[in-house]
């Protein structure tokens, strides 16, 4: 089963052009069941025509009662179960009669309400950054773009400078499974990026530079040591803001600020077609009508954003801190 599961991770990434974190989470669901298998059900080798559907039964027990898996833990893993099976239906490993994954129902999932900021907290979090961040104008310019554009964490940390059309007003995005969008960038976005772009630290200060790469590269935003950010960096660095700002409460994310900008932007009126294409969701589909979206009428919806404002004084902010440092 090892060769099957090697092969299947192959046919994700290349054939289905999926995201390396996507193939690795349906490769591990995939060996968490091989390892139920054998440390559990005590095969000796593991082979498919071996896989009952009883023993999947027994295993997603195995997952609730024993390794106290959340439901939506449970869920992804017969996703993968489900999707390695009909893998193997397509390549005629197997007969369709014998997939015994279509006995097993995926369990219902809880509606949750995405968790989101309010336009106060969003406001207070940026103004917040202004002021406590110990690098300024990156930060500022990471979180409105998270904020005003809704982009996804490996959208930000991929962001290449020829991705960014300042003549347009536009981004663009390349999704999962490497889906381009383009996105218009609020004028309160774009301006953040010019300031970390260009590096106009007109203040000589310490925590004000901009985009200061330590090696050639093409991403936009970098760490502190003038690299390419990772996942975890950018994560990491919003909890410490959060915390540092006030905003923070159990449960925020940086995915969460995609869902505040979709919330935001739907409450200002924007309709709800447009908001799905500026999000690029994995299950729009694709029709005439979504790829006639007039991307001019899209950026002047996109100004109407609640937090696409200038009313940041950057030097009054400054001001205020050499003062309060003096006494």
């Amino acid at each position: 089963m090892e060769k099957e599961i090697k092969n299947f991770g192959y046919h994700l990434s290349i054939e289905k052009n999926l995201s390396k974190k996507t193939v690795t989470t349906y490769t591990n669901c995939l060996y968490c069941f091989t390892s139920y298998v054998t440390n559990v059900e005590n095969f000796d080798e593991i082979t498919i025509p071996d896989i009952k559907t009883e023993t999947v039964k027994r295993y997603l027990i195995y997952l609730k009662d024993v390794k106290r898996n959340q439901i939506s833990t449970i869920s992804l893993k017969i996703s993968a179960l489900k999707s390695f099976y009909t893998y193997l239906v397509e390549q005629k490993k197997i007969k369709n009669y014998e997939n015994i994954m279509l006995e097993i129902k995926k369990p219902k999932l809880p509606k949750t309400l995405p968790t989101y900021l309010t336009v106060d907290e969003a406001e207070n979090f940026l103004l917040g950054i202004k002021l406590l961040s110990n690098n300024v104008v990156r930060d500022y310019a990471i979180f409105s773009l998270f904020l005003l554009t809704g982009a996804r964490l490996s959208e930000l940390q991929h962001l290449r400078l020829d991705q960014i059309n300042y003549r347009n007003h536009t981004v663009i995005f390349y999704g999962k499974g490497s889906k381009e969008r383009t996105v218009p960038l609020p004028e309160r976005a774009e301006n953040a990026l010019k300031d970390y772009i260009n590096d106009s630290n007109i203040y000589k200060a310490n925590n004000m530079h901009g985009r200061v790469p330590k090696e050639e590269t093409n991403i936009v935003f970098l760490n502190k040591y003038g690299l390419p950010f990772s996942e975890r960096g950018v994560q990491d660095l919003f909890i410490r803001l959060a915390k540092k700002t006030g905003i923070y409460r159990k449960g925020l994310s940086v995915h969460k600020l995609r869902h505040t900008c979709f919330t935001l932007l739907y409450a200002s009126g924007m309709e709800l077609l447009k908001l799905k294409s500026i999000a690029g969701h994995e299950n729009l589909r694709t029709t005439e009508i979504y790829t006639h979206i007039d991307t001019t009428d899209l950026y002047k919806d996109m100004q109407h954003h609640p937090l696409n404002h200038n009313n940041i004084d950057t030097a009054a902010i400054y001001r205020i801190k050499e003062t309060l440092l003096k006494k």
